[in-house]
């Protein structure tokens, strides 16, 4: 499925991590597992940052989302979207994302609610954010992040517990009728759900060389059909950003698709697999990279947990891109 907003601009990113750094080397002597010793060095995952015990998820959101605010100087009151992306609410019921919408102090006259996606949600929330306010008016923000507690107490880990990092991002979405707007394809396979899903009881179960397959596949496949689509060669496009998955699938993809690395952004060195927070992360850790346009185009793609996948192409202004905070 491909498609366009238009009249839709994205004014910020902002992102939020934990001060807390799990270094995955200190742990690697301790796996015995040849196997999956090699396996954790191939991912490239040097370290994650972690929540605290007493931190939760809806406070890094909240300093996120409140900065965001701040920022662009809105008013609150015009804010009529709030979406949170996330696999981790804090509750069962109601939407974390009216915890956040209680904490920012932002009206009644809000949609505030979350949406269970992961590491194709920053994608499907930009969609799901301008679709809206296309209707209701106002601005809209996009909050992505799930709570990431796992530090291991002892040196017998698995490769998995080495992957996932804990990040929050929040973009702010508003109409603007002189914006290009957003080009995206999405796509969904629910057939393959078993591939990669969590458990109730919050266990990752992942076929690891099936998934690997798939990014190496299915995902190539929409980046080049993205590009056909809307007549888009390598050199309208400044960055690409894919999920952060790990350095095997992001370096296998650019390598399939012809795309120079040097035109690649990455993170999952410093911060891990972030899920759906990745992407923006991945933006707002290379800001040093920006300030040499005015604007940027940057072309998205995120997949995984579904299985889903997807494209975008934005363009934003390089002001609109604020550093990393760690809280």
């Amino acid at each position: 499925m491909f498609g366009r907003y238009e009249g839709i601009k994205i004014s910020g990113i902002e992102s939020v991590v934990p001060k807390m750094i799990f270094d995955n080397y200190d742990y690697i002597e301790g796996i015995e597992d040849r196997k999956t010793k090699k396996q954790v060095k191939l991912t490239g995952i040097r370290q994650r940052h972690v929540l605290e015990e007493k931190q939760t998820i809806s406070q890094l959101a909240t300093v996120a989302a409140n900065n965001i605010i701040n920022n662009l100087l809105w008013d609150r009151n015009d804010i009529r979207v709030l979406v949170f992306v996330t696999q981790t609410p804090e509750l069962s019921a109601p939407s974390t994302a009216m915890i956040i919408q209680k904490e920012l102090k932002i009206g009644t006259d809000c949609f505030a609610f979350d949406v269970n996606l992961g590491c194709a949600g920053y994608i499907s929330g930009l969609e799901i954010v301008g679709s809206l306010i296309k209707n209701t008016g106002g601005k809209g923000l996009l909050i992505t992040g799930d709570a990431i507690w796992d530090i291991p107490k002892d040196k017998e880990v698995g490769k998995d517990a080495l992957l996932f990092g804990c990040g929050v991002t929040a973009t702010a979405i508003e109409i603007d009728k002189a914006s290009e707007g957003i080009r995206y394809s999405q796509f969904t396979d629910g057939s393959r759900y078993d591939l990669l899903y969590i458990t109730k009881g919050g266990k990752t179960v992942m076929d690891g060389n099936a998934v690997l397959l798939f990014s190496m596949n299915d995902v190539c496949d929409a980046i080049k059909e993205t590009m056909s689509k809307f007549e888009i060669e390598d050199s309208d496009i400044d960055y690409y950003v894919f999920h952060q998955s790990q350095k095997m699938s992001v370096e296998g993809i650019a390598y399939e698709c012809k795309i120079p690395m040097d035109k690649v952004l990455i993170s999952y060195e410093e911060y891990g697999n972030t899920s759906s927070s990745s992407i923006p992360i991945s933006i707002c850790s290379n800001i040093s990279e920006f300030s040499r346009k005015k604007s940027i185009t940057l072309f998205l793609c995120g997949f995984g947990i579904g299985l889903s996948w997807n494209t975008a192409i934005i363009k934003i202004s390089s002001d609109a891109v604020f550093p990393i905070e760690s809280i």
